[in-house]
């Protein structure tokens, strides 16, 4: 899991210390990864909006959804998404 933000380093870090996440955020403040997926600018001026993206083993996207109004993605939408390009059982 790897998540990207257009905020910098430094406010990503500190993000990450409050919140206790321990995978990474990549820096995108010039936007370039969010619009290869299509989501910078989108939703609140210059920026990525709020997205989650799953590639399967060969770096191809499987799943993507975005969420630029609300701002949250179901963890649960996410769960059945990677299932499904695992090819994992429902639960």
């Amino acid at each position: 899991m790897v998540a990207a933000s257009t905020d910098s380093v430094a406010v990503s870090q500190a993000l990450a210390q409050r919140l206790h996440i321990v995978f990474p955020i990549l820096s995108d403040a010039v936007g370039r990864l969010g619009s290869a997926f299509g989501v910078f600018g989108r939703a609140m001026g210059p920026v990525d909006g709020h997205s989650v993206f799953v590639l399967g083993r060969r770096g191809r996207l499987r799943w993507k959804q975005t969420a630029f109004q609300t701002m949250h993605v179901p963890v649960s939408a996410i769960l059945t998404a990677l299932r499904a390009v695992n090819r994992l059982p429902a639960r």
